[in-house]
């Protein structure tokens, strides 16, 4: 919650752009950083909107590889033509909700606070 998170904290979100396959931007990060320490100054979100009922978000370190669970996802390239969800982001903080469109109900929500 933010009552335990001082203001500049967390990361800030640019260049949120249009892609082929959904959106893409940039994270950067706000303030010293997180209590654990090795956080990364750079981000990449990419949004993916690969069915009209599947949504895939990635984000991850542009400037070096890391582990990544070996699942396979499918492959897209080109968004769907319709989706069926809402996608709203928060800048500063970066955050991102899902929401269905027929009821408003909230399927995910990432932002603290």
């Amino acid at each position: 919650p933010s009552c335990f998170y001082p203001p500049e904290f967390g990361y800030s979100a640019s260049d949120i752009h249009d892609t082929s396959t959904g959106m893409s931007g940039t994270l950067k990060l706000m303030g010293k950083g997180g209590p654990y320490g090795g956080d990364i100054s750079t981000l990449t979100v990419d949004v993916f909107e690969e069915t009209p009922y599947r949504l895939h978000v990635k984000i991850y370190d542009p400037s070096k590889k890391r582990f990544e669970v070996p699942l396979e996802t499918p492959v897209v390239s080109t968004k769907s033509s319709t989706i069926n969800y809402t996608l709203a982001f928060t800048e500063s903080p970066f955050g991102f909700s899902v929401k269905r469109p027929t009821t408003g109900l909230t399927l995910f929500n990432s932002t603290a606070g």
